[in-house]
């Protein structure tokens, strides 16, 4: 496996972890039951890592050390605040709508820790 494939595959490992432990632990501190709509956003966050990740990888690479992972940070919370309004935008429902916005918005310190890694992980090394 090519290094750089390693290194996304790595950072997309954390940042599906982060997200996915942060998702289940609010609903198991809820008590809230995994109902089908539910769950289908659970899986649009978990497929929206990808793109994150993607993004924040690309960048990294042109940046080392601290600020890669502070770009990373950035782009994580940013990348899936943007995802929830599209989402949001082209959802039915009065109340989905916000909703899902919400969602996103919990979800950015965990993408922002994810996204930090990913960029960490993929900065550029010394001698390139």
């Amino acid at each position: 496996m090519s290094p750089i494939l390693r290194h996304f595959v790595w950072g997309l490992i954390f940042w599906e972890l982060v997200v996915t432990i942060s998702t289940v632990a609010l609903h198991i501190y809820e008590r809230a039951p995994w109902e089908g709509e539910q769950l289908t956003l659970f899986l649009k966050a978990a497929v929206s890592g990808v793109v994150v990740v993607a993004v924040c990888s690309a960048v990294a690479t042109r940046f080392g050390g601290p600020l890669a992972a502070l770009l990373g940070g950035v782009l994580g919370a940013v990348l899936i605040v943007a995802g929830g309004l599209v989402c949001a935008s082209l959802a039915r429902g009065f109340e989905l709508r916000p909703g899902i916005f919400i969602g996103s918005l919990m979800l950015s310190a965990p993408s922002a820790l994810g996204g930090a890694v990913a960029g960490w992980v993929n900065r550029r090394q010394e001698g390139q």
